[in-house]
Order: C-alpha cells, then structure tokens, then sequence
C-alpha cells in the first residue's frame, strides 16, 4: 500500500502538469511526423527491401510516435542536475525507500501520460485513413509485448547510470546530449534498421538503443519469429542485468564522494 500510495502521488503531481507533459509529447512527435509524410511519399507505389510497403511503413512511424513517448525515458536530468549538482539527493538519502524505486515512482506517471497523448495521435491518423498493419500471430503479440516491457525496464536503467555519471564530471551536459544523439542514430527512429547496410546493423546491434526503441516496435508488425523475439529477449535481459549491478556499483561509489551540498 505504501508503494502504491507514493506513485499515485507522484502520478497526480504529473496530471498538475499535463499541459507541460504535452509539450514533452510534441517532442517526441514531430519527429517521426516529419519522416512518416516523408516515406509516405517516398513509398508510393514501391515494395523496398524486406518486404517494406507503405502500410508497414506507415504504421512502424506511428508506433514510433507511441514508443518515444512510452519508452524513453528522461530521469537523469532530475539525477544529475537537481538531486547531484544541486545537491536536492540528500534528502532521499534520509527515506525509508531505495533510491532507484523512488525514481521509478517518479518518471513512470511521465511515461504513461506521454505515451497516452501518443496513443491518441494514433487514434486520430486512423481517423484520416491511415491503417496499422498489425501481426494477427497472437503468440507473436503476446511475446512483442513482453519485448516492450524490458524496454521501458531496460531504458529506465540506462538513463539512471547515465545519470549518476555527474557524481564525478563537473559538466555531465555533454554524456546526455551524446546519449540523446547515439538514441536518435541507433534506435531505428529516423528508418527501419534492417533497411541499413548489414556492416552497420551489426555495429548497432551491438548497442543498447535498437532494443529501446527499433525491436519492440518492429516486433509487432511481425517481422519476426518466435525463435528471434526469443534471442532479442535474452539480450534485453543481458543487458537489465548488467545495467542493474552498474548502477549498484556507481551508486556505492558515487554516494562517496557527493558532498550533500551540492557540486
């Protein structure tokens, strides 16, 4: 109960701010907008490689507005410039609650509003023609939605190491905005990755961000097996669990050096 009690508070505070919630929304809007009447245009009457026709493409950008809003996640600004540089961290410390559930109960509201709003753009291009093109393989939505689900875990973790990262740099503006630019190149969110040549899928792969962002989304337009949904979860969960034992290892040695009155 307690739990539940701390995030519908903070779940109320986001509903206070939903009018700057949305403005966050068009962020993540714009964007993929922007590229979805590109390749709209680009795929009239075209089949491109690995059987990309405009209803998918059509439907990958708008999943894509949904996914940004719901899976990206943005606490580590709070992490690094209000609770470390600020010096605001010192009051967590004094709460009978770990660190990392109280972030969680913070950003998870944010996700969920935003990624409503996002749902509802969805809505409305289907009201002016657009179609989803959606596997009808119940087994392959159940296991896409499990694939989203250790996104939104996986994204969250990240964000939170990149965060604690201003317990030793002065000016962490420069890791976040590169951070930022490495999710804009590598999550599949200016094209679908399988469209890239193979010696930059393999880099990519490589890297956390098409399975925040790219994986999840494409999943549910069927361009995978039961066996491949499989291995891209036995990395995602890799990868939780080594972002997890980082983030334990950053926050005992990062709560050594802050000085709880700031940087």
């Amino acid at each position: 109960m307690r739990d539940l009690r701390i995030f519908s508070l903070y779940f109320q505070h986001v509903f206070q701010h939903r009018a700057r919630a949305f403005v966050y929304f068009l962020i993540s809007f714009i964007n993929p907008l922007v590229l979805l009447m590109f390749w709209t245009g680009a795929s009239q009457g075209r089949t491109f490689e690995h059987g990309w026709t405009l209803e998918k493409i059509q439907t990958y950008y708008l999943l894509i507005i949904v996914a940004q809003s719901a899976l990206i996640h943005h606490i580590e600004i709070h992490i690094a410039f209000i609770d470390i540089k600020q010096g605001e961290l010192i009051r967590d410390l004094l709460k009978p609650i770990s660190y990392l559930k109280l972030r969680a109960f913070m950003e998870f509201p944010w996700r969920i509003f935003q990624g409503s709003y996002g749902i509802v753009a969805v809505l409305i291009f289907l009201t002016f023609g657009f179609k989803l093109y959606l596997t009808q393989d119940t087994s392959i939505i159940f296991m896409s939605i499990v694939v989203t689900i250790l996104a939104f875990i996986f994204s969250f973790l990240l964000k939170m190491v990149i965060g604690l990262f201003a317990f030793w740099m002065t000016d962490v503006d420069s890791v976040l905005e590169s951070n930022d630019v490495l999710i804009i190149l590598f999550s599949g969110t200016l094209m679908p990755l399988n469209l890239m040549p193979e010696a930059i899928q393999n880099v990519m792969n490589f890297t956390p961000y098409p399975y925040i962002i790219y994986y999840p989304v494409s999943s549910f337009i069927g361009l995978y097996s039961q066996s491949r949904l499989n291995e891209i979860m036995v990395v995602q969960l890799c990868w939780i669990v080594g972002l997890y034992f980082l983030y334990k290892i950053l926050w005992k040695y990062g709560l050594k050096v802050f000085t709880g009155v700031g940087q």
